[in-house]
Formats: structure tokens, C-alpha cells, sequence
């Protein structure tokens, strides 16, 4: 059904309907989990507090931070902090629900000045223009189609959402039963057995001049359960072998640094210019021997199990932990002859690729949903629903 209102409706700046005021200074010292009411910023709940300056129905739009330009109806009683607005002295009547889905649809986070961090100033939202129907009757029964567009949606994307971890569920419960339950024939040693870990610079050095162009792959163009990666930026041998770490063909990459390592950043270095490629200096590096391919250490790598267990053993200050070598070096790896791995990397990498279309396909979804709440927002404040 099209609602005919768009005759009905005002147009205002939104300085004109209300004014926008900061919470309060609150530091993180004074909260803590003994507090009765949440505090609210510019990165959502923040922990709580013994007192509250927000009860009732309350719009409120993150001033800076992760949620800077978001706005949220809250009824509970609340702290807010000076890392957000919220609204005050109103000068016309509106529905709390039908103003949040208004300002959501007006994007405020665009009119944010780009800083360290985005920020809002109140001067900035003043003369955002804001339309919307005199009567608050038919404010609410906007809201009313909203909700229950926004629940069928939501819902889909739960569902989209759920489909999509299962899928990745399924591919690792598949690539951990293959170490856990090695076949009698199988034999076991540690990676500092089988592999040569960092091989040393100087390899580049005799085969190449220091003129030569290398792959140079820094840590972003390292992919997340990705086998292969495509090295796309290339440097002289000079200009990378003094910093970075040496790598060639066939070699296994791997991030060693949180919070790369326990995303599951790592691949296997192929094509690279003249065999020889360099990069960021918390990679490590393995070359196999021949009793071990490449593949079949890539998998064993990108398992969860290693990664978790990796991240309980890493060292460093924090935000600058990396696993530590000695557990690398020791972790057993189960393999079989050599042959027999080829046939398990086979049928890994046809699981993996059709994970890796369904992921495609429940991606894909998430992104239309999204879409299509911004379609139904346009329409919703359009007249048009």
C-alpha cells in the first residue's frame, strides 16, 4: 500500500525542531561491573555506573567514535557520556521510533569532520534537512510498517548470518578430523623437524643482482584463509632485503603477530618475480622438506585448534604479541606418505572451494539485505511505502 501523506509532511532543518546537547564527563575509573546503570558513548555500552542522567524515552546519536552519526531510541536509564548527543527542548511533536529511523535514513556520520577519529559537532547537524509528516498518528503508523519490514529482514539475516558460520563450521570440523585421526600408517614430528623455518637472506643475493626486481607482499595483501595470494607489488632486491623477510616459491607464510595470527593470515607463495619475494618482518616462513607438502602444512596451519593453542603461548607487550618460536618449532604435525597427502589436499581443496561459493552466496544476501533496508528507509520517507 502507497501512503499518499507526502502533502502532508514539513520540511525543517533540524536546528529548527530540537537541540542537541553532550552527556556528561564521566571517566573509566569511576565505572565498573558493581554499577546499576549502564554508560552509554561513542562506542556503545561502556560498562556501568552508580547514577543516571537519562530515564525515559530518549534519542540519542554517538558524537565520536565507532558510533559516531548512530541513533539509538533508549528507554532504560542511562549515563551518557560527553561522546554523545542528546536530543532536548523540542519544538515539535515527533514519535521517538519514526525520529531514529529519520535521522538513521539521513546518515549523520556523513556530516562527521574527519580526524584521528570522525566527530560531530552540534553546529554541523543543524541545517540538516529533515521531512516528515505533521501528525504524529502518521508518524507511527510509519513506524509500524518499519518494524515490520525490519523484523522480516532482520530475521532473513539471522538466518543468512547463522548459514553463513555453519558453512565455515562444516569446512573446520572436517579439517580438524583429518589430524585428529591419523591412519596407522601416518607418522608424527615436529614442524622444526620437517621444515627449514626463515630461510636465510643471502639465497637471494646469490641468485640475483641487487638491481632485480623481487614480489614485495606486505601484511594486508597476505589473505585469511586464502591457500594463494597474488603478489602484485614488486621492488628492487636492494630497497627490501635489508628490513624485510626473505621468502620464494613453494615456501608457507604465515602472520605471527596478533591480531594476523589468530585470524588465520597465511598462504603459500607462488608466481612471485624472479622466485624470490620479501615482506613484512612478522611473517614466518617455512620451507618443507620433501617428505612434506606445502598444502598439507597450510591446512594443518590454518586449523582454529592451532591458532588457539598458538595464541595461549604468544609474548609481548599488548597489541604487540606474536607466537612464540619455540611453540611453532614443537608443534607435532601427523602426516602421511607423501602421495597420500596429495589425496587429502585434493579433497580439501574441493571442500573448500564450494564452502567458499556458499560463503560467496550468504555474503552476497547480507549485502542485499542491507540494500534493501536502505531501499525501504528511501521509500518509507519518500511517501512511498
Amino acid at each position: 500500500m502507497t501512503l499518499q501523506i507526502k502533502h502532508y509532511w514539513q520540511t525543517k532543518k533540524l536546528g529548527e525542531c530540537f537541540k542537541l546537547r553532550s552527556g556528561d564527563n564521566i571517566t573509566r575509573k569511576m565505572m565498573g561491573e558493581e554499577g546499576k546503570y549502564p554508560v552509554y558513548g561513542g562506542n556503545g555500552i561502556a560498562g556501568m555506573y552508580d547514577k543516571f542522567n537519562l530515564s525515559g524515552s530518549n534519542i540519542v546519536i554517538g558524537r565520536v567514535g565507532a558510533l559516531c552519526g548512530n541513533v539509538r531510541h533508549i528507554k532504560e536509564k542511562i549515563w551518557l557520556t560527553d561522546n554523545a548527543f542528546k536530543i532536548t527542548d523540542w519544538k515539535y511533536d515527533f514519535d521517538h521510533a519514526f525520529l531514529t529511523y529519520l535521522l538513521n535514513f539521513k546518515n549523520l556520520r556523513s556530516y562527521a569532520r574527519q580526524a584521528a577519529q570522525p566527530v560531530i559537532s552540534n553546529s554541523s547537524l543543524e541545517d540538516v534537512l529533515l521531512q516528515f509528516p505533521k501528525s504524529k498518528e502518521e508518524q507511527k503508523h510509519i513506524v509500524a510498517i518499519l518494524d515490520k519490514a525490519f523484523a522480516a529482514v532482520a530475521k532473513t539475516k539471522e538466518n543468512a548470518e547463522k548459514n553463513l558460520q555453519n558453512a565455515r563450521e562444516l569446512f573446520e570440523s572436517y579439517l580438524q578430523n583429518v589430524f585428529a585421526n591419523p591412519g596407522e600408517d601416518w607418522e608424527e614430528k615436529k614442524l622444526g623437524e620437517m621444515c627449514e623455518i626463515r630461510p636465510p637472506k643471502n639465497e637471494a643475493r646469490t641468485k640475483l643482482k641487487e638491481t632485480d626486481l623481487v614480489s614485495f607482499v606486505p601484511m594486508e595483501d597476505l589473505g585469511i584463509h586464502k591457500k594463494k595470494f597474488i603478489p602484485i607489488k614488486e621492488k628492487q632486491l636492494k630497497e627490501v632485503e635489508g628490513n624485510y623477510t626473505y621468502f620464494a616459491n613453494e615456501d608457507v607464510l604465515l602472520a605471527k603477530i596478533t591480531p594476523c595470527f589468530e585470524n588465520g593470515k597465511l598462504g603459500i607463495a607462488r608466481n612471485l618475480k624472479n622466485g624470490i619475494g620479501f615482506g613484512s618482518s612478522e611473517y614466518i616462513v617455512f620451507r618443507t622438506n620433501k617428505d612434506l607438502a606445502p598444502e598439507f602444512l597450510y591446512y594443518y596451519l590454518s586449523r582454529n585448534e592451532f591458532r588457539q593453542e598458538g595464541a595461549k603461548r604468544m609474548m609481548g607487550a599488548v597489541g604487540h604479541k606474536r607466537v612464540s618460536k619455540e611453540f611453532i618449532e614443537n608443534s607435532v604435525i601427523p602426516f602421511p606418505d607423501i602421495s597420500k597427502q596429495r589425496h587429502i589436499i585434493t579433497k580439501l581443496d574441493v571442500l573448500s572451494t564450494e564452502i567458499k561459493k556458499l560463503e560467496t552466496i550468504y555474503r552476497h544476501k547480507l549485502s542485499d539485505l542491507e540494500e534493501l533496508k536502505k531501499s525501504v528507509l528511501r521509500q518509507a520517507f519518500n511517501g512511498e511505502l
